[in-house]
């Protein structure tokens, strides 16, 4: 309760006392307020938010391999996602387990966690989805490769990003793998720096800014969903899961490879 109200500051007892509101609270033990060192000095109302799914009261039993928006904002207002498995118990973006689950309350539910959730990074979802992402994570760290995870972890370097992440299925239809440059070449092709773009921002016909490899990539409507064409002129990559959104940008999955243009 004392980090609550540090300073005498009352966001975040305002916002959970709101009778109007359901809420899901994943709650930090003590022990894990005491071992947490805000390595990255995030700020302390944002990262308390990160514990809270606003307009929703979910017992353990309603949680799956799945996604959520947590109260927590980037500098655009865009609400944080939360990935939340359930393989092994109950473990938030692969950091943080329930211990102690379906504390009922009048205006929600509280789940006892046993770390503090620090804000997440793209990195932080790739490495927890391993069901959809374990691949590029393996082809991100791959030897050779830059230092990737570095590079999309940072918050104040080029930020923020948006990642197109092939799922696993992705890779598995590719021939083959590429290595050394190639591959560089070929992760790079799925970053765009300096830009939050979300589905909402996507339109027909879309040009994208140039991606860490140089080429652009762009976008096709149909019925209400996008689909996109990577830099060799491959049509058709759908995005299957859009907007999962961390404080350093945001990840689109999709059920390609993107293939920069070689020739140019």
């Amino acid at each position: 309760m004392g980090a609550l109200t540090m300073e005498d500051n009352t966001t975040f007892t305002d916002l959970l006392s709101d009778g109007e509101q359901m809420f899901t609270v994943f709650a930090p033990t003590n022990e894990a307020f005491t071992s947490f060192e805000n390595s990255n000095s995030n700020d302390l109302n944002m990262i308390l938010a990160n514990h809270v799914i606003a307009g929703s009261s979910l017992a353990a039993a309603d949680f799956s391999n799945m996604y959520a928006n947590t109260a927590a904002t980037n500098e655009d207002g865009d609400n944080l996602s939360i990935y939340v498995n359930v393989d092994d118990g109950v473990q938030l973006n692969g950091q943080s387990s329930v211990i102690i689950s379906d504390v009922v309350t009048t205006n929600g539910i509280i789940h006892a966690v046993d770390t503090v959730i620090d804000l997440p990074t793209v990195v932080t979802f790739a490495v927890a989805d391993s069901d959809n992402f374990s691949s590029l994570v393996g082809a991100l760290t791959a030897e050779g490769q830059p230092d990737f995870v570095s590079v999309l972890s940072s918050t104040t370097d080029n930020k923020p990003f948006t990642v197109f992440a092939p799922i696993n299925s992705a890779f598995e239809a590719l021939d083959e793998v590429p290595e050394g440059e190639t591959l560089t070449a070929v992760l790079n092709h799925h970053v765009i720096a300096e830009a939050n773009i979300v589905s909402a921002d996507l339109s027909d016909g879309l040009v994208s800014p140039a991606t860490l490899e140089g080429d652009t990539v762009s976008f096709t409507e149909t019925d209400g969903s996008f689909t996109i064409t990577d830099g060799a002129g491959n049509m058709g990559t759908a995005i299957v899961k859009a907007d999962v959104q961390a404080i350093n940008g945001v990840v689109h999955a999709i059920d390609m490879v993107l293939i920069p243009n070689t020739e140019n």
